[in-house]
C-alpha cells in the first residue's frame, strides 16, 4: 500500500486518531522508506512553531568518563523527568496500548555526540516503545503518535520527535535521521513548557476530536480540519478572533471533595531541630560575579540561572556546626518570561517550586530548606532565565530556640492608626510577645502604589543590606521572620511609602514547645489535578481542610505546620487564609493575589497552626485554584514542656481591602542596578509547576517575516541540517 495512503486512513478529525477501543487488536503493516506523513498531517506541522532548547555540554565537567553513552553521567543539569513529560509518557501508552514504556532515562548523553547531554538527561524526553515487525518499523502504531505529535505539538508542547529514519524540528520541520533511525521507539521531546505542564493540553486536555474553529497557538484550524500559519500568510491574528475561543463547559459551584483521592506519604528529612537567627546577611546575588561566589553553576559560568544552567551552595556565612537546614528569602527578577525556581537538597529535584515569578517583575519568597544527610549543599534550579538573589535568616539546629504556634492574630495595620509609613523610615512593630519571646513570625502584606522591598531586622541594629519581602504595586503579601528586641519589637524599613497589615503566627524562645521536622516537599492540593483531594477552582469562601497528622509517615503529635501556597486562574482581587480546623476563618491574610500588575501565578509561604485533628484549612476570599506544597511540621520537643493547644484565631480586625487592578512598575521593583548597596536587595513565592494561561481570545501569531523570510530559513535550514547530521537525541 502507498504509504501516504496508509497513513492519510489513521488520520482521523483534526490529525488526530481515534482513541482505540480498550484490548482492541490493531493490524499492524511495514512501509519501505523513512516516516512520510501525509500531506494533511504536514501542512499541520508547517503551522507548528516551538522553541527548542536543548541540554548544556558534558566536556567543561569531564563527569561522564564511560564511552557507553547509555551510561549514566553525573551532571549538575541532570533531572528526573518533569511532571509534564511523566504524564504525557502515562498518557500515549493509554491511549495507544501498543506502545511500550521504553522510559524516560535519566542523565546519559547525547548517543551522537558524547559532548552534549542528551534532553532525557533534563527531564523533557520520552523514549515510546513500538515493537518491531521482524526488522522493521510498525508504521501503523508508529506513524499515528508520530503524526498526532506533530499536528498537535504547540497544544502538547513538543519540540523535536525522531521516529523511523526522520526528524520533525518545532523550528525548522522535518530532516533525515542519520545513525539509529529510531524503528523501534519514537524519541519524543517536550518543550520548556510542554514539560513544565503550562500548555494547553495539561491545561485544558488532550486536544479535541471533532474540528472546532479554534486555535493552537501560532496555527490557525478552520472548520473543515485545514490547518493555516497566520504568519505564512502575512497575517499577526486572525481577522475574526472570536472564532479562535474554545467554549469552556459549564463550572461547577464550588471544588470537589475526593475522598478517595491518592494520599501523599511524608517523608521527614533528618531529625527534630530548633531554630538559631543568623545575620540576616546576603548568601549570593547572581546580577553580579562578585556577589555570587558562594553558588557554583553547573556550567562554571556566571551570570543568571537559565534551563539548563543550575547553581549550588555548599558553604554559607556564619553557620552553626550542627546546622540540619537554613531559612532563606529567594527573590527572582529580571527575566524575560514566566517561570519559577525550586531550591532543594542537593538530590533529585522534587516536582514543587520556591518562587514563581513573572516576566519584568521582582518576586520573592521565604524557603524553609533542610539539608542532604552528611552535607550542606542546596541547589537553585530555573526552568526559564532569571536572576536569583539570596539572603540567609537563620537555621535549623540541634540546640537553638522552640516555636510556639499562635493566632494567626493581627498585631498591626497602618491604615487604622498611623497611615502610610514614609519611603526610607523606621517603622517599630509591637507583636504582643509573650515573656521570653526573642523572635517571631509572621504573614506582612504591603499596600503600595509603586514597587520596592521591605527590609525586617531587630529593633536597635543596623539594618542589614538585605530584603524581607519584595511588593509589587497593589497587595502584596509573604511570610517574614525577625529577631525581638528587649520590647517584643522588630523593625521594618521599606524602599518607597507603604501601609503594612501584620499577622503574627508563632513565636521563638529558648522554652519554646515546638521543635522542626523537615520533610521532602510533598503536595497535599492541585485543584487542577483530578486525583486532588478537592478538584476544580474553589468557590468564594469555600473552606477545604488538608489531613498532615492522618497522613503515612507523619510524625506524631503535629501542631503547625510550613506550607506554600499557589493561586492561580482567580476571578479577582483576594487572598487566601490558613487556620486550624475546628475554627472559622479568621479575618488574616497568608497571601494575597489579583491587584496591581497582572500576576497570574502568586504564591507565598505560611507558618500554619492546625487543628486538635493536626488537620489544616485553608479558605480564598475570591475563587480561584490552589496548590499546597508541605515542606515541614512543628511538633513537641521530646521531653519539653507540653505545648500549647490551638487558640481561637483573632476574629477582630478587618480585612484587606480588595485593591483594583493596576498598571505594572517600572524597573525591577525596588533591585536598582546602579546602586550596590540596599537597593539592589530582594527576597518572596512556590512552584505552581504547572500555571494556567487561559485562552483570551484571539490567536497567539507570530509577526510576518521572522522565521519565516525565506532568506533566513534557508541559511538557518543550511546550519541546522549540518548539526542534525551528528545528533541523536
Amino acid at each position: 500500500m502507498n504509504r501516504w495512503v496508509l497513513a492519510a486512513t489513521l488520520l482521523l478529525a483534526c490529525a488526530s486518531p481515534a482513541q482505540p477501543e480498550v484490548g482492541a487488536v490493531q493490524s499492524a503493516m511495514v512501509v519501505p522508506g523513512p516516516w512520510n506523513p501525509p500531506e494533511g498531517v504536514r501542512r499541520a506541522a508547517a503551522a507548528q512553531y516551538v522553541e527548542v532548547v536543548d541540554p548544556p555540554n558534558v566536556r567543561p565537567h569531564g563527569r561522564c568518563p564511560d564511552p557507553n553513552p547509555f551510561s549514566a553521567c553525573t551532571h549538575p543539569a541532570c533531572t528526573r523527568a518533569h511532571p509534564g513529560t511523566t504524564e504525557l509518557d502515562e498518557y500515549i501508552r493509554m491511549r495507544w496500548p501498543g506502545v511500550r514504556p521504553y522510559g524516560t532515562y535519566y542523565c546519559r548523553r547525547n548517543s551522537n555526540n558524547l559532548d552534549e547531554l542528551s534532553v532525557h538527561a533534563i527531564g523533557r524526553a520520552i523514549d515510546a516503545g513500538i515493537p518491531l515487525i521482524g526488522t522493521e518499523a510498525d508504521n501503523t502504531l508508529g506513524d499515528a503518535v508520530g503524526n498526532w505529535l506533530i499536528a498537535n505539538a504547540e497544544y502538547i508542547g513538543i519540540q523535536r520527535v525522531g521516529w523511523d529514519g526522520m526528524w520533525w524540528n518545532g523550528e525548522r520541520g522535518f530532516l533525515p535521521m542519520r545513525g539509529d533511525p529510531h524503528k523501534n521507539h519514537l524519541h519524543i521531546e517536550l518543550s520548556v513548557d510542554g514539560a513544565a505542564r503550562r500548555t494547553r493540553f495539561f491545561v485544558e486536555g488532550p486536544p479535541p476530536e471533532t474540528c472546532p474553529v479554534v486555535c493552537y497557538g501560532h496555527a490557525a484550524v478552520a472548520e473543515d480540519c485545514s490547518y493555516v500559519d497566520c504568519a505564512a500568510m502575512g497575517q499577526v491574528c486572525m481577522s475574526d478572533p472570536v472564532r479562535c475561543e474554545t467554549a469552556a463547559p459549564p463550572e461547577p459551584p464550588e471544588a470537589r471533595f475526593e475522598p478517595d483521592a491518592p494520599r501523599p506519604t511524608l517523608s521527614p528529612l533528618g531529625g527534630l531541630a530548633r531554630f538559631t537567627f543568623l545575620g540576616p546577611e546576603r548568601v549570593f546575588d547572581t546580577r553580579t560575579p562578585a556577589d555570587s561566589t558562594r553558588l557554583v553553576r553547573s556550567d562554571m559560568s556566571t551570570g543568571p540561572l537559565s534551563a539548563t544552567v543550575t547553581g549550588d551552595v555548599m558553604s554559607w556565612p556564619s553557620l552553626p556546626a550542627d546546622a540540619s537546614g537554613v531559612w532563606l528569602n529567594l527573590a527572582a527578577l529580571r527575566a524575560p518570561e514566566r517561570g519559577h525556581v525550586v531550591a532543594y537538597p542537593s538530590g533529585p529535584r522534587p516536582m514543587t517550586s520556591s518562587v514563581n515569578y513573572e516576566a519584568g517583575e521582582v518576586r520573592s519568597n521565604a524557603a524553609p530548606l533542610a539539608f542532604p544527610a552528611g552535607g550542606t549543599g542546596v541547589t537553585f534550579a530555573a526552568i526559564t532565565q532569571v536572576d536569583l538573589v539570596t539572603d540567609l535568616f537563620g537555621a535549623f539546629t540541634e540546640s537553638g530556640e522552640g516555636f510556639r504556634a499562635a493566632g494567626p492574630t493581627r498585631v498591626d495595620d497602618t491604615r487604622a492608626v498611623e497611615g502610610p509609613i514614609p519611603a526610607e523610615s523606621e517603622h517599630a512593630i509591637d507583636v504582643r510577645a509573650p515573656d521570653g519571646a526573642s523572635g517571631v513570625s509572621t504573614t506582612i502584606a504591603v499596600i503600595a502604589s509603586e514597587a520596592g522591598f521591605l527590609t525586617a531586622y531587630e529593633c536597635g541594629t543596623a539594618r542589614p543590606l538585605i530584603s524581607s519581602l519584595n511588593f509589587a504595586e497593589g497587595v502584596t503579601a509573604g511570610a517574614v521572620i525577625s529577631r525581638l528586641d528587649g520590647e517584643g519589637r522588630f523593625c521594618v524599613y521599606s524602599s518607597s511609602d507603604v501601609e503594612l497589615v501584620v499577622d503574627v503566627t508563632g513565636y521563638w524562645s529558648a522554652d519554646g514547645e515546638l521543635s522542626y521536622q523537615a520533610l521532602a516537599p510533598v503536595r497535599l492540593l492541585d485543584t487542577r489535578d483530578e486525583d486532588s483531594r478537592f478538584v476544580g477552582r474553589l468557590a468564594d469562601r469555600q473552606v477545604v481542610d488538608l489531613p498532615i497528622q492522618s497522613l503515612p509517615g507523619a510524625p506524631e503529635n503535629v501542631y503547625g505546620a510550613v506550607v506554600n501556597l499557589t493561586v492561580l486562574g482567580f476571578d479577582g482581587p483576594g487572598h487566601v487564609t490558613t487556620f486550624p480546623c475546628g475554627f472559622e476563618p479568621p479575618l488574616t491574610s497568608s497571601l494575597n493575589y489579583g491587584s496591581g500588575a497582572p500576576r497570574p501565578v502568586i504564591g507565598s509561604v505560611a507558618m500554619a497552626p492546625v487543628g486538635e485533628d493536626g488537620d489544616l484549612c485553608v479558605t480564598s476570599l475570591r475563587r480561584t485554584h490552589l496548590i499546597v506544597d508541605l515542606v515541614g511540621v512543628w511538633v513537641p520537643t521530646p521531653g519539653g514542656p507540653p505545648p500549647m493547644p490551638p487558640t481561637e484565631p483573632d476574629p477582630t480586625n478587618p480585612e484587606l481591602p480588595e485593591m483594583p487592578d493596576a498598571g505594572p512598575g517600572e524597573g525591577d521593583g525596588g533591585v536598582d542596578d546602579d546602586d550596590g548597596g540596599l537597593a539592589r536587595d530582594a527576597g518572596s513565592s512556590p512552584d505552581a509547576a504547572r500555571p494556567v494561561e487561559p485562552v483570551a481570545g484571539g490567536c497567539a501569531c507570530r509577526s510576518p517575516g521572522g522565521t519565516h523570510a525565506p532568506w533566513l530559513a534557508m541559511f538557518a535550514l543550511l546550519l541546522y541540517t549540518r548539526r542534525m547530521m551528528r545528533r541523536d537525541r
